[in-house]
């Protein structure tokens, strides 16, 4: 994996920490902890999304295997 991918993945993952971040605070009531705000932001489709999004971001910066990956053996096995 090329030098310019890794450094891609991690702006990628960091843009997505920071979205995690701006709902969680966006969702925060009055009195409530950042990090109960954060799990119940963890719980919404974009939360979930974003989630996946750093994971990904992640496992390319590590060279692993993405959700991407997953997807397309899964595809290749049914084919089969």
């Amino acid at each position: 994996m090329t030098k310019d991918v890794r450094k891609a993945a991690r702006q990628n993952r960091e843009a997505a920490e920071t979205q995690l971040d701006t709902l969680a605070k966006s969702m925060q009531q009055d009195g409530e902890t950042f990090e109960k705000a954060y799990l119940r932001a963890l719980d919404t489709d974009m939360g979930k999304a974003l989630m996946q999004t750093r994971d990904d971001a992640q496992e390319l910066e590590r060279g692993g295997i993405t959700s991407m990956d997953v997807a397309e053996a899964h595809k290749n096995l049914m084919e089969n």
